[in-house]
This record gives C-alpha cells, structure tokens and sequence, in this order.
C-alpha cells in the first residue's frame, strides 16, 4: 500500500525581503491503493541522477566507503546507483583528462619526441609545479634505454636531490643490496621516481623528506608517462604507494595487492611492493619487513626470467 505526506510551507516578507520561516507536516489520510496503481519511479529522479553525475568526483573515488555510507543492499531502490558502474569505470579516464587540463603540469616542457637523451635534456627546465623552486636540481631516471623492466620510487631524496640520480641515498643502497639478494640485476633495470624534485621540511640545517601532493603528482605525471613510453618496459614495478596509485589509481593498496601482477597500459604487466624508505623507518620490526621485501623481489626476479 502507498501513502503520502504533505508539507506546507509559509515565508513572512517585509520591504528588505524574507524576515521568518515557518514549515510544518500536515498529514493527509486516504484509501491504500496497490503497488501496481503507484506512479512508476519519481518525475525528479531523472534531475537527480543528472546533479549526481555532475557532483560525482573520479579523483576522490573510495569504493569502500561508498558501500560502507551506502550498503549495497538498498542500491536497488536509490535511483543513483544505476550511474555508478558506468561512473566508476570511466573514473582513471577522467582523472587524467582533468590533470591536462589543470594549470599545473610538466606538459608543456615534455618534448613531443619521447627519447631519453631528450627528455632528460629538456627535464631542468620544468616549471610544471612549485617544487623546482626548492630543490637543488632535477632526478631523472636512469638505465638502459632498452629495459625491460623500469622501477618507479616515489620522490628523490637528500641525497638523491644533491647528487642528481636516483636511488642512491640510504634507500637506494638498502634496495640494492635486496636486488642482490634476489637475483635482480639493477645495471639492467632503469630507475626513476614518480616525482621529480625532492620536497622536503627543513629542521635546523637537516631536510626531512616530505610526501608529494596529489597535485604534485600529477603535474609530474607527463614525465613519467614519456619515459614509459620511450623505454616500453614490459615490467613496471613500483616502490612504494605513490608510485603504485600513480599508475594504478587511487584505490590501489599495497597491502592488498603487493608481489601480486596486473595488466598496464604502459607495459605488459605492473607490480607493487614496498619503498625501501619504508623499511627504514621500522627499527622494531626492520628485519621482518626487509625480508619480506627480499621475498617480493625473488617473486619479480622469477617472472623477469620469463620476459
């Protein structure tokens, strides 16, 4: 059976406009009728889905607590819930559309001809976001030109930003010796950041590492995606959350998916394991976490054999 409410609604108006507002429900009562004599659906809902469609945002996409605020269970009766596949699926698109078109981004200093010798030329002169600003020079990746596996970190570090290549501060040497370990060669692997100035706070005279934004990130995006595309890896492996969301999206976790292989639009396949950096902040437990990381580069040195 289907009933309704009414609610009446009263404005008090002067000369200089609305000055009090009083609402109140006036309940009506009337015979039932069937479900199968309701009107079918709302004569709003189509206006509803389309504000929802214009609100929805693709760069702040949590699945989880979507169905953690919205249960699945009653989707069949908000009108909403029809969008969202089709949302969700054109959300990483639309991520990336919205990033070339914001002001900040390496675009416009990204050669049009993606060879290393060029880009990396090219890369001192970015002005695609405030980091270079800041920071003593440009990291770009290094490695053969031909790899067939790339590894992209997050962000250059002190020692990294000092020298002018990547991964040779503590965390670089901590990978280099689990690459050892593992049966990786890293002469034949090329190295870089997803970022690629070292953002830092300065403490006294130290300069502690800071995590590059969601717009930093992206604005440094072209730079990566050109040295993907000059190099055609056909294994991505990403250190680190920043790298692995940069590449994989906002929803990527770690912790869910590490060692484990996924398709990817710049190579074959990508896989995600911890930054070394991350280690090193785990005195407690650095023994465990660093076999671990060990294990998952025995995983990547295996299927590297089968490239």
């Amino acid at each position: 059976m289907v009933c309704g409410a009414v609610c009446e609604y009263a404005l008090v108006y002067s000369d200089s406009g609305p000055q009090r507002a009083l609402g109140w429900p006036k309940i009506r009562y009337s015979p039932g009728v069937p479900r199968s004599e309701a009107p079918d659906g709302d004569v709003l809902e189509e206006l509803w889905r389309e504000y929802y469609r214009s609100i929805f945002n693709p760069a702040r996409v949590k699945v989880k607590a979507m169905k953690a605020e919205m249960p699945v269970r009653h989707w069949a009766t908000l009108p909403e819930t029809q969008l969202i596949p089709e949302l969700l699926v054109k959300a990483d698109d639309r991520v990336i559309e919205m990033n070339k078109s914001q002001k900040s981004s390496a675009a416009p200093w990204v050669p049009p001809q993606h060879r290393l010798p060029l880009l990396r030329t090219a890369a001192p002169e970015c002005r695609g976001c405030g980091l270079y600003r800041y920071a003593t020079q440009v990291v770009f990746g290094e490695g053969p030109p031909d790899a067939s596996v790339v590894m992209v970190g997050e962000v250059p570090g002190d020692e990294e930003d000092r020298k002018g290549h990547p991964f040779v501060g503590p965390a670089g040497r901590l990978l280099d010796k689990a690459m050892h370990e593992s049966g990786l060669d890293r002469e034949k692997i090329y190295v870089t950041n997803a970022v690629k100035h070292f953002k830092f706070i300065e403490r006294g005279k130290r300069r502690i590492h800071s995590k590059p934004s969601g717009t930093e990130i992206s604005a440094c995006r072209p730079w990566l995606e050109a040295e993907l595309d000059a190099i055609k890896p056909e294994l991505i492996v990403c250190l680190g959350a920043t790298a692995a969301q940069s590449l994989m999206g906002r929803d990527f976790r770690i912790t869910a998916s590490r060692a484990q292989f996924f398709p990817s639009r710049w190579a074959k396949e990508l896989v995600a394991t911890v930054h070394p950096s991350a280690i090193l902040r785990m005195p407690d437990t650095f023994e465990e976490e660093y076999a671990k990381f060990v294990h998952d580069l025995e995983i990547i040195a295996a299927r590297v054999k089968q490239l």
